[in-house]
């Protein structure tokens, strides 16, 4: 049994699809430096406390349309 309580365990996933906009790409790239400057924070400070961490993340630059 852990002894983690469920509380003490964040677990976080996130997934922006701007679906109704003719400038999609001006609000992913808007919101791109804040997403990776948040995971450099995260993975910083779990270094820098020693604490041991996962981190999966998965990015794609298609949309999965015929060109």
């Amino acid at each position: 049994m852990c002894s983690v309580e469920k509380e003490e365990i964040i677990s976080c996933q996130i997934a922006y699809f701007p679906i109704d906009s003719g400038k999609y790409l001006d609000e992913i790239k808007d919101k791109a430096d804040r997403i990776f400057d948040l995971i450099k924070s995260i993975h910083e400070q779990a270094f820098l406390k020693n604490y041991g961490h996962t981190m999966n993340i998965m990015f794609s630059n298609i949309c999965g349309c015929k060109r």
